[in-house]
């Protein structure tokens, strides 16, 4: 559970949400300097390479166990590794976005982390990890900007 109490869905949970790294397109809300924004965007692009790694990872392991399971003669210790290393690659996924924020509220000061805590990053008082409007789609939209 997240620190506001929610159990965080997005990327945290399955697709490539844990809001498609959006939280951090909201950052502008809080008169970054030009220097934090250029390390902002850095720590964006740099988790954003090593999330699509990481999920197609995940996406193999998924394969991987799916055709065991379709063997004539299912292996159960094969089967058993598989889903080991189908938790540890979705772990290896979370932790990268994890470790992108914690990166992200480094290079805030204790205003602008006090504030992005207090309003949350889709106004509602939430943590920046919550927030229904937060998802994969805002990419799109900032992608077009950049």
């Amino acid at each position: 559970m997240g620190r506001c109490g929610h159990g965080h869905g997005g990327m945290m949970g399955h697709g490539m949400g844990f809001h498609g790294m959006g939280w951090l397109w909201r950052l502008k809300r809080l008169d970054l300097s030009e220097e934090q924004w250029k390390r902002l965007h850095a720590i964006k692009i740099s988790a954003k390479k090593e999330s699509i790694r990481k999920w197609a990872d995940l996406k193999l392991a998924k394969i991987d166990l799916m055709q065991l399971l379709h063997e004539e003669n299912v292996d159960r210790a094969k089967v058993e590794q598989a889903v080991r290393d189908l938790g540890q690659q979705g772990a290896a996924l979370k932790l990268t976005m994890v470790n992108a924020l914690l990166d992200a509220l480094a290079v805030l000061t204790a205003e602008q982390r006090r504030k992005l805590w207090q309003v949350g990053m889709g106004g509602g008082g939430c943590c920046p990890m919550c927030g229904s409007e937060l998802s994969g789609e805002e990419d799109e939209a900032e992608e077009e900007e950049e």
